[in-house]
C-alpha cells in the first residue's frame, strides 16, 4: 500500500512538471514571438473590419462592432503584452490604453454621428494598433 502511495506521489510530482515546463516553454515561445502572427492577423482582421465600417459611415455596426468583436481584441492585446518581457509591458500598456482611449472616441463620434471625431478616432485607433504590433513582434 505504501509503495502504491508513493508510486502514486512520485508520478504526480513529474506530471506537474512537465505541465509547468510546458506552459512554461510556451510563454517563453510567445514572448520570442512564436504564435504570435497568427494572433495578430486575426487582430488585425478585425481592426481593418472596423475601418471599412468607418468607411462606410455604418454608425449602427460601428457600435456595435465596438462593443463586440473590438471588445475581444483589446482583451487579446492585454494577453499578449502580459506575455512581452518586464521591460517592453509598461510601453505595451501605455499603447494599448491609447488603442483603448480611441475606440471610446470611436463609439461616442457613432453614436453623435460626427464624421470628424470618427476619422480623427480611427487614426489614432490605427496608428497606436501599428506600434503595438511593432511592441509585440519586437
Amino acid at each position: 500500500m505504501k509503495i502504491r502511495v508513493k508510486r502514486m506521489v512520485g508520478i504526480t510530482i513529474l506530471l506537474l512538471c512537465l505541465v509547468f515546463l510546458n506552459v512554461a516553454d510556451a510563454l517563453a515561445g510567445l514572448a520570442a514571438g512564436e504564435g504570435m502572427p497568427t494572433q495578430l492577423q486575426n487582430l488585425t482582421d478585425h481592426v481593418e473590419q472596423l475601418h471599412d465600417l468607418v468607411e462606410q459611415r455604418n454608425w449602427f455596426e460601428i457600435r456595435s462592432y465596438i462593443g463586440g468583436p473590438m471588445y475581444l481584441v483589446r482583451r487579446e492585446l492585454q494577453d499578449l503584452s502580459q506575455a512581452l518581457p518586464p521591460g517592453q509591458q509598461q510601453k505595451a500598456r501605455q499603447i494599448s490604453r491609447q488603442f483603448t482611449d480611441s475606440l471610446v472616441q470611436l463609439d461616442q463620434g457613432a453614436k453623435r454621428f460626427e464624421s470628424t471625431q470618427i476619422d480623427t478616432a480611427q487614426s489614432r485607433l490605427e496608428r497606436s494598433f501599428r506600434e503595438l504590433k511593432q511592441q509585440l513582434q519586437g
